[in-house]
């Protein structure tokens, strides 16, 4: 799930853990309502003082048990905003004290408020250990008229095992067969970060729908294309965005810079764990720097044009493009399909992949697959509940 700069900002279960004020600076009533809901939501909460140290907010984020990336900090002050920015955590939100709100937002600040009951909370999901298993019988999953069905994947962590190297992914054994079969009884289609070519070639079934870069790219059954039209400048600022970060992180063993044609991906799974804050610190300044938007996801932080687009906006564009309606199933493991999930979310079927990576997060996915092998053969039991030639129309 992405953010962008905000004059209201959004605290979301599923991507944050924790939440950490400063002392200095807060309007008492509005600074404990939002603590109230956010304990209420089970967001761990710290109050502190001497937020200008990165150090201490560090410490702070420790106390509670959460990583910084997935940890707000509330501040009052420019320097608290570079102390947040520095030790790498995922959001900060500045209260302006009196018209400072421009050089907040210059400082690093992701959305500035003059009053913390603007803050938004979005709370109430299942934690991914609650959520019911689909492969159950007594999990309550009923799919109804399988024939009116239109099946959308993630790739990495739901038809691939996630790998150290991103490079080296592979589909799961069988899923290319269960695909090419399951693509002759409804419409199917791979919505991915990686490039279209890329994720292409690594599923390498006809008759998809392949939608690259959060759907920025797609590629039809038929084999006609749509790209996005983005904002003027995006793709030169995440060309000049790619070549810094490669400079600026060449000295942090474990780090991959993959420059996409619609993102700019930095991986760290391979890299030693304290200097992570100084890599999502790094990828936040240049988003400012370049007028970008950030997103995170499974040991990784993405760059992408500033526009509102995600795999649940292109889940809605290909649903569009269908010649007659379909009941939306979708399947997924990271935070960005979460997009996916809430646009499903009234119309058809959430899916989880499980993995720990994330802690036990809260997801708006109302079923769950313990992992890749288990959503291939969801698809196989999928498969032989349709008969062949449903999927006409599907183009």
């Amino acid at each position: 799930m992405s953010e962008s700069r905000t004059a209201v900002p959004l605290i979301d279960s599923r991507s944050y853990d924790a939440v950490i004020f400063d002392t200095d600076g807060m309007v008492a009533d509005s600074t404990a309502g939002l603590e109230r809901e956010l304990r209420a939501a089970g967001l761990g909460v710290r109050v502190c003082s001497a937020t200008r140290d990165p150090v201490m907010l560090l410490a702070a984020a420790r106390r509670v048990g959460a990583d910084p990336a997935r940890t707000v900090v509330v501040v009052a002050a420019e320097a608290g905003v570079g102390a947040a920015r520095a030790g790498g955590f995922g959001l900060v939100i500045a209260v302006d004290r009196g018209d400072h709100a421009a050089a907040l937002i210059a400082r690093g600040a992701d959305a500035v408020v003059e009053d913390l009951a603007q803050v938004r909370l979005r709370a109430g999901f299942q934690r991914m250990s609650e959520v019911p298993d689909a492969l159950d019988a007594e999990s309550g999953l009923e799919v109804g008229d399988t024939e009116k069905l239109v099946v959308l994947l993630d790739f990495d962590g739901t038809l691939s095992e996630v790998v150290p190297d991103p490079g080296a992914a592979v589909l799961v054994d069988g899923a290319d067969q269960v695909l090419a079969r399951l693509s002759k009884r409804c419409p199917v289609a791979v919505i991915s970060g990686r490039e279209l070519e890329d994720l292409r070639d690594r599923v390498g079934v006809e008759g998809l729908w392949y939608a690259g870069c959060h759907g920025f790219e797609l590629l039809a059954p038929d084999g006609s294309t749509h790209i996005h039209d983005t904002a003027p400048g995006a793709e030169r600022a995440l060309a000049d965005a790619a070549a810094e970060l490669s400079s600026r992180l060449s000295d942090i063993p474990g780090i991959r810079v993959e420059h996409k044609r619609f993102a700019v991906a930095v991986h760290y799974r391979q890299a030693d764990p304290t200097r992570v804050g100084a890599v999502i610190s790094a990828v936040h300044e240049l988003s400012r720097a370049h007028g970008l938007r950030v997103t995170g996801g499974r040991k990784v932080i993405e760059l992408r044009p500033d526009i509102d687009w995600d795999k649940g906006t292109a889940l809605h564009w290909i649903l569009a493009r269908l010649t007659d309606p379909r009941v939306p199933l979708y399947i997924g493991d990271d935070l960005t399909d979460e997009d996916a999930f809430d646009a499903v979310e009234s119309t058809g079927f959430a899916l989880v992949v499980g993995h720990d990576e994330d802690g036990d997060r809260p997801t708006a996915a109302r079923y769950a697959l313990a992992d890749p092998t288990a959503v291939r053969v969801f698809l196989e039991k999928l498969a032989s509940q349709l008969p062949e030639g449903a999927a006409t129309g599907s183009v």
